[in-house]
């Protein structure tokens, strides 16, 4: 379940970062408390996040003091002992959650594991951080509590989705300016062939051979006649012809161009073999393909 162990005061939800499984905490809805009394020094076992929604007081860190002042964030490590006194001419208001995280064990490895260990590094180094302007993660606290009360289909995912959005702000906040090379694996040379192929195919409208694709691939005819059937499961010709007759598909039934317009608009050099291909992939004339799907949309 995204949700686990969901009731009126106490959710968690799982939330996954590259290899790593967050576990985050929080109590009713994530919703703004208003403090009352002062809390005594203590700690958690946890990472703890607070969101300073109105109000003002201190936070005690380690013996060191720390204001709290709207519109900031603060995150305490675990087994970091921290208390907050109040202003009592000022209550103060947070919302607040907590999470652990552990490695997940992947079958083969990826390029999220360098990500992953980055993040491990940070979060083992965290203690005590702060920052004053929490406008981004006060935005989607918003949204986490509006899912909650109205619950509405996906608000689970839209949670988790949230959350993830929130760690990830938090994360890169602790250490600014941290930057990896890239973890996406460039484009091999198969790839970059199959974009060239695909991008020439669009120029259906013009009168292309086989021998102008091999020359675009740097290849010969026969090595592009076998990449064609080896990837695409079909001759260049064939291709060819699928794909204007597919855009004259779409053109007959999306305007009101004439049979003879689409015929030049798709490359096609006679109304007869465009007539003869067209009826060989659809099983209709143009004509009567026009007609049919027309009525197919108006029911």
């Amino acid at each position: 379940m995204p949700l686990a162990d969901m009731d009126e005061e106490h959710v968690n939800v799982k939330v996954t970062i590259g290899n790593l499984e967050f576990d985050v905490w929080y109590d009713r809805g994530i919703l703004p408390v208003a403090g009352n009394r002062d809390i005594e020094s203590h700690n958690h076992a946890l990472y703890e996040v607070q969101y300073i929604v109105g109000g003002s007081g201190t936070l005690i860190v380690e013996q060191a003091e720390q204001p709290l002042l709207p519109n900031a964030w603060h995150i305490i490590g675990p087994g970091v002992y921290h208390a907050i006194r109040l202003n009592r001419k000022d209550p103060l208001v947070r919302s607040c959650f907590r999470f652990s995280f552990r490695p997940i064990q992947r079958r083969s490895p990826s390029a999220n594991e360098a990500e992953s260990r980055e993040i491990l590094s940070i979060l083992h180094h965290l203690t005590y951080e702060f920052r004053t302007d929490a406008g981004r993660q006060r935005q989607w606290i918003g949204e986490i509590q509006s899912e909650m009360k109205a619950r509405p289909l996906g608000y689970a995912t839209r949670i988790q989705s949230l959350l993830t959005l929130m760690l990830l702000e938090i994360i890169r906040e602790v250490e600014p300016g941290h930057s990896l090379d890239s973890l996406f694996s460039p484009l091999t040379k198969d790839d970059l062939r199959e974009t060239l192929i695909d991008d020439f195919f669009d120029r259906y409208k013009e009168p292309l051979t086989i021998g102008d694709l091999a020359g675009v691939l740097h290849l010969s005819v026969r090595q592009t006649n076998r990449i064609l059937l080896e990837k695409y499961r079909t001759t260049f010709k064939r291709k060819q012809i699928d794909t204007r007759v597919e855009v004259a598909k779409n053109l007959l039934v999306s305007t009101d161009m004439s049979i003879q317009e689409i015929v030049e608009e798709v490359g096609f050099s006679l109304h007869r073999s465009f007539g003869k291909a067209f009826k060989r992939n659809t099983g209709l004339k143009p004509n009567e393909y026009r007609k049919a799907n027309r009525s197919e949309n108006r029911r």
